[in-house]
């Protein structure tokens, strides 16, 4: 039940993101902001992160081209793109028997580094019972000239431990 879950959140329609036209922008950098209520996603388990995504993942380098589409072209001054990453148990990995996959427009872009993916596994499992898919905070940083060469893209993802659920704010009731 829980992958069916997970599948049908992967495949499901996304809201149309407004991404930039033209593969090359001279000048200008690349900038775009999370929506406020990104963890108000039915049937998700937002991961609960304050501030802004500090944690570096790994093997961006893998997916640059993915990333690039992602955020819509190339920047003379790079990105700093905010969005919302989903993490995925893959069970498949031949390099890692716990890997967790980050996955952005339903699209690899990395994994969480494997010295903390079994720990992240067992977290999301405590903190997640009906295994919802794990969605968080990202940020895409990078892509920037530098000199005759294009800095690589790097992900950030809100993601602390112990890992817990993002709650929506309460409504402060008047007296």
């Amino acid at each position: 039940m829980a992958i069916s879950k997970v599948l049908k959140w992967l495949v499901a329609p996304k809201p149309v993101q407004t991404k930039q036209k033209a593969s090359h922008v001279s000048g200008e950098y690349g900038r775009k902001s999370a929506d406020r209520s990104w963890y108000k996603v039915d049937e998700t388990f937002p991961v609960k992160c304050s501030g802004e995504p500090n944690y570096d993942i790994v093997g961006e380098s893998h997916y640059q081209p993915t990333i690039q589409r992602i955020v819509g072209g190339q920047y003379d001054l790079g990105v700093y793109w905010n969005l919302v990453a989903q993490l995925c148990f893959v069970e498949d990995n031949p390099h890692d028997p716990n890997a967790v996959g980050v996955f952005i427009d339903s699209e690899i872009v990395g994994y969480i580094p494997s010295s903390d993916a079994a720990r992240v596994r067992r977290e999301i499992k405590a903190a997640n019972p009906d295994l919802l898919p794990v969605i968080c905070k990202a940020m895409i940083l990078g892509g920037f000239m530098d000199g005759i060469e294009r800095a690589p893209y790097g992900i950030k993802i809100g993601l602390r431990f112990p890992i817990e659920e993002q709650q929506q704010p309460r409504k402060s009731q008047k007296p």
